[in-house]
């Protein structure tokens, strides 16, 4: 299992755009600022590229959704939140959100697979981002070992045997939390952070310190 050094911009979040935890916040951001960035534990990554099938899986689940209600003859469909729409235009909207969704992880490859406040703690500090990047179910499994050995924090998705399985999942929350909060496109982490600083959600101190870096790189 490799560890990588990534930009905020090149990894996708899941969809929370909280701060869960603002004392494990502080402390990664703490230490991070100080210059011992490296003492942080990896988050843990993930590259779209390995099963882009898996989103034509979700289009095909959706064509076929469409297909067997239009047989029924029952003229408009109910989607989640209990909403009705025109089959054809419920399909028009996921297939354009689709291509959005494709476009925007090209320019940012990575899913943010565990990491939340150390992602944004390194990115608050100005520091690259090191990740454990899977790969393979190999790697999968060595990240559940040493997550059981208590070297890494604890990794939230053990219930998983199949990394397809977990990229999966994991980009169907992530529709599902576009779809919840009326967005077009997932985020990466800088825009993650840049949305935390402009709603006032993070600490004075650390929105004192990234806007300074943020003039410096002007």
């Amino acid at each position: 299992m490799e560890i990588i050094k990534l930009p905020p911009k090149e990894i996708i979040v899941p969809g929370e755009f909280d701060i869960a935890d603002e004392t494990a916040l502080r402390i990664y951001f703490n230490i991070a600022v100080r210059g011992y960035s490296e003492a942080i534990p990896p988050v843990v990554v993930t590259n779209e590229n390995l099963f882009p099938e898996t989103r034509e899986e979700y289009l095909n689940y959706i064509r076929n959704e469409v297909r067997t209600h239009k047989k029924s003859g029952e003229g408009l469909m109910e989607i989640r939140g209990g909403s009705l729409i025109d089959p054809d235009a419920y399909l028009e909207r996921c297939e354009k959100k689709a291509e959005q969704f494709e476009k925007c992880i090209a320019r940012s490859p990575f899913y943010l697979l565990d990491g939340n406040h150390r992602s944004v703690a390194l990115s608050l500090a100005g520091k690259a981002i090191h990740a454990y990047e899977l790969k393979t179910q190999d790697d999968l499994k060595q990240l559940k070992e040493i997550s059981c050995r208590n070297e890494i924090p604890e990794f939230p998705h053990k219930e998983y045997r199949s990394l397809k399985r977990l990229v999966y999942s994991f980009e169907s929350w992530l529709r599902h939390k576009l779809e919840e909060l009326h967005m077009d496109r997932p985020l990466n982490v800088q825009e993650k952070v840049d949305f935390l600083v402009r709603n006032d959600d993070l600490p004075d101190y650390m929105r004192v310190h990234y806007c300074r870096l943020k003039r410096r790189e002007r």
